[in-house]
Formats: C-alpha cells, sequence, structure tokens
C-alpha cells in the first residue's frame, strides 16, 4: 500500500508537472500586413526586404497578410515565395482593384480607409462572396493553396462564416479594442488575449464546440490592460505593444517591456508593423521587440501554428482566464478596478451579419446590443403546406401558380425574419411580421381563386419586374442616356462609357419608396401586377398563337428570374 501511494504521489507530481509546463508556453506571433503598393509611403519593395531581413537575422517564422492589391504584385508575391517557413495569408480590405474586379461599387469619394470602404461589412453578403471568392481564387493561382489565416481591423462574422465553410481557416487577426482610434470602434472582446470566438459574433469567446467558430482570434495591437481600457482616442489606445503607437506618445522600450511581460505571462504576444507604412522608421524598434520576446522564452511560430498550438493547448474550448486585473471568461469579462463589465450574450450579431454598413464610423460594441426576446415563427409556410395539400387533394391545376404570384408579388415580406436579436426586414415594416405573412399568403390564396383562369399571366406579369428595374436614365454634358443596366454593362441608346459613380448615380425606378410604405409595397404593388397580368391576357391573348408562346415564355423566364432576385436582394434594413 505504502507502494502504490508513493507511485500515485510520484504521478500526481509528474501529472502536475507537464500541465503547469502546458500552462506556462509562451507563443509569439510575428505578423506583417501587406497592403497594395500605391498605400505605402514609398512604392518601393525595398521597405519589403527591410522587413524581411528582420527575420532572417532573428532567425524566426513570420506570417505576412496580403491585401488583393499585393497578391497581384509580381515582385511582391516572388520574394514571399522564397520565405518557405513563413506563412502567407490574407488581408481582407477592400481595395479599388479587387472591387473593380468583381464590379462592385468602389465609393471613390470616400478615403480609403473609411470603414464603411475599407472592410467587407461595407458591402452586400452578395458582394463579400464576390470578393472572398475572387481574392481566394487569385491567391489559389499565385501560392497554390488556399490561406488558412486571415486579418484585418475588422471582419464581419459572416465573411468569416463563408470562408470557413468555404476554403477553411485556422486563425483571424482583428484589432484589439479601442473605442474611437481611426473611425474604428471595437469593443468587448477578451482583453488582448486569444479566443474562440462564437459563430454569430467574431468579439464573442465561443462556450462550447456548438456554437465555435472553430478558428482563433488573436489581437493586433494588445492595449494597457489599464491605460487602454480608460478612456475613448489614440492618447488611451495608443498605449499598446505596437511599436509606432507608443513611441508617438513618448514613451521608450522600458514600457513596452513592461505591457510585453504581462501578454508573454498570458501565453501569447502579437508582433508587426505595416509593411512600407507605420514600419517605415519603427524596424529597429521592432527588432528589439523580437528579440525581447525571445529571451523572455517567447517561441516565435506563424499563425497558423499557433491555432494549432491554441487546439492542443485548451481542446478547442475557451478556459476562464486572468489577466492583470482582469477576469475573462465565457459569460462575461470584468474589470473591478476600473468598474467595467461586459456581458457575453450567445446568438447575438451586430447588424452587419446582415446588411452592409456604410457608416464612416465602425461601431461594433458589445455593451450596444441588447439581447431581444422573441416568439417569431414562420407560420406562413405551414399555412402556404397545407393548402398546397388541399390543393393536390382537390386536383386544383392553379395553385402551384398561385404559388408563384404570391412570391413574386410579396416575396420581400416573406423574406423577412427575426435572427441574432434583429428584425431583419427586405419589405415593409412591421410590428406584427408573423400576423402580416399569414395575411400575404392568405391573399395569394384569394387572388389566385379569384384569378385562376388568368393565373399564369399574373405570374408574367411579375416577369415585368427585372424589366423595369434594370431601366436607367441620365444627362451627361447635354446628352440623354436611356437603357438598361445587365451588372455593370451598359444596354442602350446612346452607347457610351460610364465610371462606377455615373452608373451608380443613373436614375432607375425608385423601389426603396415602394418598400418604404405599407399601402404601396403591401397592396398597390400587388394590385398592379394583377391589373397587369389581365392586361396581359387581353392584349397578348388577341395574338397569333404562336407570338403568344413566345411572349408567355420570355415573360415566365423573366418570372422565375424574378424570384431569383427576391431570393438574392440584401436586406432592406435590420433594427432591434
Amino acid at each position: 500500500m505504502k507502494r502504490l501511494a508513493i507511485l500515485g504521489i510520484i504521478f500526481g507530481m509528474t501529472l502536475w508537472s507537464v500541465t503547469e509546463v502546458k500552462a506556462q508556453e509562451k507563443y509569439g506571433v510575428w505578423v506583417n500586413p501587406v497592403r497594395d503598393l500605391v498605400r505605402w509611403q514609398e512604392p518601393d519593395i525595398k521597405h519589403l526586404e527591410d522587413q524581411i531581413k528582420i527575420g532572417e537575422a532573428e532567425k524566426i517564422v513570420g506570417t505576412w497578410l496580403l491585401q488583393y492589391g499585393a497578391i497581384i504584385d509580381q515582385d511582391i508575391t516572388k520574394r514571399l515565395k522564397t520565405r518557405t517557413e513563413d506563412e502567407v495569408g490574407a488581408w481582407l480590405e477592400v481595395d479599388q482593384k479587387l472591387a473593380k474586379e468583381t464590379e462592385v461599387y468602389y465609393d471613390l469619394q470616400k478615403p480609403w480607409y473609411d470603414p464603411g470602404v475599407v472592410f467587407l461589412s461595407g458591402y452586400e453578403r452578395g458582394q463579400r462572396a464576390k470578393m472572398i471568392d475572387k481574392y481566394y481564387s487569385e491567391f489559389k493561382a499565385r501560392f497554390g493553396y488556399w490561406p488558412k489565416s486571415v486579418g484585418a481591423w475588422w471582419i464581419d462574422s459572416w465573411s468569416l462564416n463563408y470562408i470557413k465553410n468555404k476554403y477553411g481557416l485556422e486563425t483571424v487577426m482583428i484589432v484589439a479594442d479601442q473605442k474611437g482610434t481611426d473611425g474604428y470602434g471595437v469593443w468587448g472582446q477578451w482583453t488582448g488575449v486569444p479566443y474562440w470566438p462564437s459563430n454569430t459574433n467574431v468579439l464573442v469567446p465561443a462556450k462550447n464546440l456548438e456554437n465555435n467558430l472553430g478558428a482563433v482570434v488573436i489581437q493586433w495591437a494588445q492595449r494597457d490592460l489599464e491605460l487602454g481600457y480608460k478612456g475613448q482616442g489614440i492618447e488611451w489606445s495608443n498605449n499598446s505593444v505596437q511599436a509606432n503607437d507608443y513611441t508617438n506618445l513618448g514613451k521608450d522600450f522600458e514600457y513596452f517591456k513592461k505591457l510585453a511581460d504581462e501578454y508573454i505571462g498570458a501565453g501569447q504576444i502579437t508582433l508587426g508593423l505595416e509593411v512600407g507604412q507605420e514600419a517605415v522608421g519603427q524596424l529597429t524598434e521592432l527588432e528589439r521587440q523580437i528579440g525581447y520576446a525571445k529571451s523572455q522564452g517567447v517561441k516565435m511560430v506563424t499563425m497558423s501554428q499557433f491555432a494549432g498550438q491554441f487546439r492542443e493547448n485548451n481542446g478547442g474550448v475557451n478556459q476562464n482566464k486572468i489577466v492583470g486585473d482582469w477576469k475573462l471568461t465565457t459569460t462575461y469579462r470584468e474589470n473591478l478596478k476600473l468598474n467595467q463589465k461586459v456581458n457575453y450574450q450567445e446568438n447575438l450579431a451586430f447588424g452587419d451579419y446582415f446588411k452592409a454598413d456604410k457608416s464612416s464610423f465602425l461601431d461594433r460594441n458589445l455593451e450596444s446590443l441588447k439581447p431581444k426576446a422573441t416568439n417569431y415563427q414562420p407560420w406562413w409556410i405551414l399555412l402556404a403546406v397545407m393548402f398546397g395539400l388541399v390543393a393536390i387533394i382537390k386536383k386544383w391545376s392553379w395553385w402551384g401558380w398561385g404559388l408563384i404570384f404570391t412570391l413574386g408579388s410579396w416575396g420581400l415580406v416573406l423574406r423577412s425574419t427575426e435572427s441574432f436579436g434583429w428584425k431583419v426586414i427586405y419589405g415593409p415594416m412591421s410590428d406584427n411580421l408573423m400576423m402580416l405573412q399569414i395575411g400575404v399568403v392568405a391573399a395569394g390564396i384569394g387572388v389566385s381563386f379569384w384569378q385562376r383562369k388568368r393565373i399564369k399571366w399574373l405570374v408574367a406579369a411579375t416577369g415585368l419586374i427585372p424589366i423595369i428595374s434594370s431601366l436607367r436614365f441620365t444627362i451627361i454634358e447635354g446628352t440623354k442616356y436611356f437603357g438598361i443596366m445587365a451588372g455593370n454593362q451598359w444596354l442602350g441608346w446612346p452607347r457610351g462609357e460610364f465610371s462606377d459613380l455615373q452608373l451608380k448615380t443613373m436614375l432607375r425606378f425608385p423601389w426603396e419608396k415602394v418598400w418604404d410604405n405599407q399601402v404601396l409595397g403591401l397592396v398597390i404593388y400587388p394590385v398592379v401586377m394583377i391589373i397587369l397580368g389581365i392586361g396581359l391576357s387581353w392584349v397578348v391573348g388577341k395574338m397569333d398563337n404562336k407570338f403568344r408562346k413566345m411572349i408567355m415564355v420570355g415573360l415566365l423566364v423573366l418570372a422565375v428570374i424574378n424570384l431569383v432576385i427576391i431570393w438574392q436582394t440584401a436586406p432592406r434594413l435590420v433594427t432591434q
């Protein structure tokens, strides 16, 4: 028994020792954001070479995150391919080149760093998907693989889920907490330390594997755990580990060492500077930072390597942490000294999960999200299914056409929903969405029965909507232009070449006025479709059988296109 007891003590001490070693593992991630050369202080590849030399001198690996304009630059990609031990990932800021390649409108009237221009969240979901797909296609064409790591000061959670599901994702880097620096307000995530984020909100630590994005978040410019959280603006947020931040405040390397010790003690520190921009004049300081981290036993790894180690050490689940005076859990973060507390709510997203945020101030503050209880259920689907079953039993041949007419006339109303704490509205706004949707389905059934002999013509009338939506008119230097827009292509008279701004500002049918008004959207719009359908049946019905069939087929094809457009349309508004 004594021998067993001794062996048990030895085994326990060994297990404790291994656990302790794991808890004290220290990682440094050297990250280098690389924007298009047009954003560098001088468009000289020497800036990249100078930053690479630091890695060579310190014998460390690094991560290079490339903006689209940097990917298509042959000099940049050719040089980074020689750094075979380094990682190359995605810098997901939108630049003019990426927008142009994907025919997405890029607002040249705003500065390139405006949040509504530079972040994916400034664009609708379909536009985000197009730009992400183009980026990943070009990346793979040049490097032969999908990037495992992505970064930007802000990346919306819809885009992260899209990337994760389609291309795979291991690591995400966003900016650390700052309430109002550079027009960006990001507030509420774990204070400067890595975590597994929720799949609906990148700032919220996941509570379990089910709601976990499955990619580790690390943070750029980790803040002073006290001064960085006391106020708003650069005088507070520039108290960070980033070299140009603290030196611009007149602070020295001893200040960096103080901050670095806290983050190194917590297990991970992010070091780096933007190539050709903030790095200019700060490379000596960056080299000193890396040297100090190494002297403290920090193991320098790439972003994806760190993700692997973090997964191995934490099992993919967030562990409660104490960092400075901060207590970090999956339900809240708290600092009693600063009298600050942020509660974490599951299944709460920011509005940019659903709709483009084109505002010039990025407001991503978890404290502004208010959970709202909802009892919304799409009961209209049950009503439609029940009617369909009755129609099949009764052998009503018109009911399928009636369903298409209902979707073509009130589809935006039926698409509206409540999700992740938001009302997501595609059509007219309503305080009782469930009853409104049931009402329009009932109205659709009634109209379909009433016009059952002409119902196919009513469906054909909805095929006129894509034509009306494509009509454009403008006057440029006295010349009148009238025609149809197909994507960004002008099909009209007279022929002409137009800038993105001109295309954007051409006069079109003001659908927003229709959907802003309940009477127009819910009553007048479908009534017009009914009148048009009756008119088509009377006018086209008198034509030769061959022409009648051709017109009918063409309009029905357009009616299907109209349904696709309704399905792909971005929300008109999101509101809490």
